[in-house]
């Protein structure tokens, strides 16, 4: 059977881009099997999670737990400092043992270390936060209880990313997704507790489960780490904070402001749409990303980039179609609650598919060239700026609609493919 899947994949690769598959990419596909394989076994079960998770939970409560997903992304931000990035680049361009248990203690010490602060710091935080997003103390509770341990399970799969071992990470996320559904039937269906406390206890539970796996293979690369060390990853981490920084800004301006001037029910429904939407091709976005930064970290051949342009174009129609009707799966099992709208299906079909390739885009200018990945970045969030500019105006003004953001959305993405286009020009040149 692999055999057998192995010489059709052949065989579209010679159809597809003109000559045979070399053995970097056969090496590639067989770690990128791995990645997806984790996808195809646990993705569908979250999604499905998930979404009955809002069906029961209903358009505010699934709201909340939206928001406290924003909420998370900025904390994450400077818990890393973009040792994440760090950590997956240093681990892969370094094969020793001795490099690479340098650097994962390092960035954990730090991590850990930040943790702590947080804990200590988040009673004097509460007063500031609970002025931006609503919810009270359960849910500053719950938002400090979710980002400390999905954290930890960032750390310790960014560092199996790092260490190509896809096989480790795709028995883990299916490890996780087991006990997670088992403990959402639990208290979804027995104990009806139809909260987003209740949704987030699950996928706490679940992710303090596979850090637990990870933790039993990485316990031999984590030890003491000295000041030197930890300082040059912090330098090294500085560009990549500004990146996801400014990236969390942009990504996240629409949904606070939805949730802020809309309300949690016009802010649960957008929500579903963009799950619906994002799940399957972000994910398997992500999932290709999964092995595609750390191999392209060791590649020097620019030639592959070619075949990533060719794949946008052929690809696009299908991811749109398949997006679409994903989304409308989606909508019909979240339930009447969340309306259905033409305009939100196709746009928010069109998007998902544009993020994918920017993401892709993306992470190859970061491979190539740290100096166009910073003129990249300089230039792609200066239109952010300007979208972010426009809510405010939408919103002073009293224009602000979804369908202001969604049409501001793929605006802003195709801008940015073609910026980053322009730069891979740039490094494909050199």
């Amino acid at each position: 059977m692999k055999k057998r899947l192995v010489q059709f994949v052949e065989k579209v690769h010679l159809k597809v881009f003109g000559h045979e598959m070399g053995d970097e990419m056969r090496s590639f596909l067989t770690r990128l099997s791995w990645s997806f394989l984790s996808g195809i076994g646990a993705l569908p079960i979250l999604m499905l999670i998930t979404t009955l998770a809002g069906r029961f939970m209903g358009p505010i409560e699934y709201g909340k737990y939206n928001l406290m997903l924003v909420a998370n992304q900025y904390l994450i931000i400077f818990i890393f400092l973009g040792l994440d990035t760090v950590l997956i680049r240093s681990i892969a361009r370094d094969p020793s043992v001795k490099a690479r248990k340098r650097v994962i203690s390092s960035i954990s010490n730090i991590v850990f270390l930040v943790l702590v602060g947080l804990v200590v710091l988040s009673p004097i935080v509460y007063p500031f936060v609970s002025r931006i997003m609503s919810g009270g103390k359960s849910f500053f509770l719950m938002l400090i209880c979710y980002t400390i341990v999905f954290s930890a399970k960032t750390l310790f799969d960014s560092s199996i990313r790092g260490l190509e071992e896809f096989k480790v990470q795709a028995k883990a996320k299916i490890f996780e997704v087991i006990i997670v559904a088992v403990l959402f039937i639990a208290v979804f269906f027995v104990l009806k507790d139809h909260t987003f406390a209740g949704f987030v206890s699950v996928l706490v539970a679940g992710a303090i489960a596979i850090s637990i796996y990870y933790l039993s293979y990485l316990k031999r690369y984590f030890g003491k780490s000295n000041f030197t060390d930890s300082l040059a990853v912090l330098r090294e981490g500085k560009w990549f904070l500004i990146s996801a920084l400014l990236g969390t800004i942009f990504l996240s301006a629409d949904k606070i402001i939805i949730a802020k001037y809309l309300g949690f029910t016009a802010f649960g429904i957008y929500s579903a749409y963009y799950f619906s939407s994002f799940t399957l091709i972000a994910q398997a976005g992500q999932l290709f990303n999964n092995v595609f930064f750390p191999a392209t970290v060791r590649v020097k051949d620019k030639a592959f980039i070619k075949k990533i342009d060719k794949i946008f174009c052929i690809g696009f129609l299908p991811l749109f179609v398949l997006a679409s009707c994903l989304t409308l799966i989606m909508l019909s099992i979240f339930g009447r609650q969340y309306p259905v709208s033409l305009f939100y299906v196709i746009g928010f079909s069109v998007l998902s598919v544009v993020f994918l390739f920017q993401s892709i885009y993306a992470t190859i200018i970061l491979d190539f060239s740290e100096q166009y990945y910073r003129k990249c970045l300089l230039t792609t969030y200066g239109v952010n700026f300007l979208a972010i500019c426009l809510y405010i105006v939408a919103v002073r003004f009293s224009f602000f609609s979804v369908s202001l953001v969604i049409g501001t959305l793929i605006a802003n993405y195709c801008i940015t493919i073609a910026i980053q286009r322009f730069y891979i020009k740039k490094v494909m040149s050199e």
